[in-house]
């Protein structure tokens, strides 16, 4: 009878990998991403509608939600309903067949957030006196109120009633051409602008939050850090990029 050799088990553990594979079958990146992706306000304004093209042969998706919920999903459901959703940010949309998946693909709806004070000064032609923001980017300039302006400035700061008004641009002393709507919240923070209720003009006050919406249906939100009398306001803002999109 032949003696049967001893062998290290350090030696046998690479045969026994190459016998049963990886321990853990699932890989990422192996299935194609999505494509397509958008996001769009739903009729409320204030929840939304996530959609993406079809991946051919594949098991589903899954999708993650800023709330830290996950959404699975069958081949055929290209399109999901986040109607209360109740905080902005990322959601992930990951193709699944088997237990293998995508890397994923991402969309936020997370509002730009300023990071640095405005200042805007009590109306004339010469100082600036107005504000606009960019929609596609959320991001706010300082403008002079003049007519090569008339198409950028979503508000400006006037003094005509001895207060601080933040007054839609198509008013009395400055002719623009865009129209804004303001509603003062008072000094509570909110995340959901209201669907109504708005001025043409708002008493600046210091400490305040402000909801506007501008041309266009966009939806941006206002602190007034400081404001003086006769002179000037200095403020914070969001800017929500999606069109009627009211949470914050």
């Amino acid at each position: 009878m032949k003696n049967l050799k001893w062998i290290p088990l350090v030696l046998l553990l690479p045969a026994l990998f190459l016998l049963t594979g990886c321990p853990n079958p699932e890989e990422e990146g192996t299935v194609p991403n999505v494509t397509g992706l958008t996001i769009i306000v739903d009729s409320e304004g204030d929840g939304i509608i996530i959609s993406w093209n079809e991946v051919s042969d594949v098991d589903g998706y899954d999708l993650y939600t800023p709330d830290g919920d996950t959404i699975l999903l069958d081949y055929d459901e290209i399109s999901y309903n986040d109607n209360t959703p109740s905080q902005t940010g990322t959601y992930e949309v990951v193709t699944v067949k088997d237990s293998d998946y995508s890397s994923g693909v991402t969309a936020s709806t997370a509002p730009y957030v300023s990071t640095s004070n405005a200042t805007v000064y009590v109306w004339t032609s010469a100082d600036p006196s107005g504000f606009g923001w960019s929609t596609t980017t959320g991001i706010g300039t300082v403008y002079n109120c003049i007519d090569a302006n008339k198409g950028v400035v979503d508000f400006y700061l006037n003094n005509s009633t001895m207060t601080f008004d933040f007054t839609s641009a198509d008013e009395l002393p400055y002719q623009g051409d865009k129209v804004s709507h303001l509603l003062n919240m008072g000094t509570s923070d909110f995340s959901l602008a209201p669907l109504s209720g708005y001025y043409n003009t708002e008493s600046v006050v210091s400490g305040n939050y402000y909801a506007i919406v501008v041309q266009g249906d966009y939806y941006a939100k206002v602190y007034v850090v400081s404001a003086t009398t006769g002179d000037q306001a200095t403020f914070s803002y969001e800017f929500q990029t999606i069109q009627s999109f009211r949470l914050f």
